[in-house]
């Protein structure tokens, strides 16, 4: 590392350029990284709850009050499933 190093302004880069300019765009960046996934994280969760709310909604099928399933007669036929 060149923490120490010793020189003028000719040609030669300092030490905020070289070290801590990146580190602070390391962090800017991982912060907007960090609320994009956030707001991915939300939206689906809301997506969910919508899909949720259309299953409720479609439970209910032509009269019959029992959860719908591919070969669910439980419902028909007393105990048969």
């Amino acid at each position: 590392m060149n923490l120490f190093r010793t020189g003028n302004n000719n040609g030669t880069i300092d030490n905020y350029t070289t070290l801590v300019k990146p580190e602070l765009d390391q962090q800017h960046a991982n912060q907007k990284f960090g609320a994009d996934i956030h707001g991915l994280e939300d939206s689906t969760h809301v997506q969910g709850l919508h899909i949720r709310q259309l299953n409720r909604e479609t439970q209910d099928l032509q009269g019959v009050n029992a959860t719908q399933y591919f070969m669910n007669y439980g419902d028909y036929y007393g105990g048969a499933r």
